[in-house]
């Protein structure tokens, strides 16, 4: 059975995502810390509290 090798992700992963906004260098870097914190969890009420974090921080 072949093997395959997995990446890992990184924020780095979601630098490209990020740069597709018109956003200065701090807001993309926040947006790639979003990403990378989403995609580690599968908890409603975390992203939740994630993206409530996120808007406190933007306000």
């Amino acid at each position: 059975m072949p093997t395959s090798i997995v990446t890992p992700i990184t924020r780095e992963t979601f630098k490209p995502y990020a740069n597709l906004g018109k956003s200065n260098s701090k807001i993309q870097s926040r947006i790639c810390e979003l990403l990378f914190k989403l995609v580690q969890t599968d908890d409603p009420a975390k992203v939740e509290q994630l993206c409530r974090d996120e808007i406190g921080w933007l306000e």
